[in-house]
């Protein structure tokens, strides 16, 4: 009973999470990439 009440709540959830997931990790990439390029400028000098 439990379980399936989950399965459903995670299909009504799934379109909704799945951009925000999405985002978040596009967020955290390009915040990465950011980091590691004020790095590197830094050694330049």
């Amino acid at each position: 009973m439990g379980v399936i009440f989950g399965i459903v709540i995670l299909i009504i959830l799934a379109p909704i999470l799945l951009p925000l997931v999405v985002i978040s990790i596009g967020i955290l990439f390009f915040m990465l990439k950011f980091i590691i390029g004020i790095f590197r400028g830094f050694f330049r000098i």
